[in-house]
């Protein structure tokens, strides 16, 4: 099975480009920035990585565009004033890609405020270039919506990686328990992150002392057991 986690970034290969001169020298360090950037908030960049990563092919042809979106889209949830930022810069200067990643993040932020930018400017002349995007569904929500699809566990993650909202991991846990392929992709993103970032294991550790239903406590047990046997080696 194949699953498209934030964690795919990890192991991007460098390919040679014109965005890379900018403020990220390739796709790795990119992703190093990004996936740790609730530990170390750099609001002053954010419109930067917005624009490497929604330019950006490799991360396009990897799947890792929606997971992009997802994270600026809770970006824009948690902090409403790097909506007008974004739009500042957009009016000024704006591509193809930057136009349908502003769209899709101001879609996936899903606030009162978001709502009211992402009609205005795409009454605006600015986005009348463009084919019209279908953003009538209502996106999913990561505090309220059933976990039902591994493409889930992406848009929570990407909350995780912008926030470090420990609600995010216990809604992954929450899964473990189902015996099937969202259970497994849960089971895996849970101990592939547990192993890099120490908030997610400690958050694990929290979790374990805490539950009291049996299946997810073996499967919090396996979890933590191979993240230690991996910090062995």
């Amino acid at each position: 099975m194949k699953y498209f986690f934030f964690l795919f970034l990890i192991v991007s290969v460098v390919l040679p480009g014109k965005a890379q001169k900018r403020l990220f020298k390739n796709v790795e360090q990119y992703s190093e920035w990004m996936m740790g950037y609730y530990q170390n908030p750099e609001p002053e960049k954010l419109y930067s990585a917005f624009e490497f990563g929604t330019s950006n092919k490799e991360i396009g042809q990897t799947g890792g565009r929606h997971l992009l979106i997802a994270f600026f889209g809770s970006i824009f949830r948690y902090d409403s004033t790097q909506i007008q930022v974004f739009y500042d810069k957009i009016k000024k200067k704006r591509t193809i890609d930057t136009h349908f990643g502003f769209v899709g993040s101001l879609w996936s932020a899903n606030t009162l405020y978001s709502k009211i930018i992402l009609k205005e400017y795409l009454a605006s002349d600015y986005a009348a270039s463009y084919k019209k995007i279908n953003r009538e569904k209502p996106p999913f929500n990561i505090y309220k919506d059933t976990i039902s699809d591994p493409s889930h566990l992406d848009l929570v993650w990407a909350d995780f990686f912008a926030t470090g909202n420990a609600e995010d991991i216990q809604r992954i846990i929450s899964v473990l328990s189902q015996n099937d392929e969202l259970s497994e992709a849960a089971r895996w993103s849970l101990t592939s992150n547990a192993i890099h970032y120490k908030k997610v294991k400690e958050i694990l550790n929290n979790e374990n002392k805490h539950t009291t239903d049996e299946k997810t406590k073996k499967w919090l047990n396996k979890i933590l057991s191979d993240v230690s046997h991996a910090d062995v080696h």
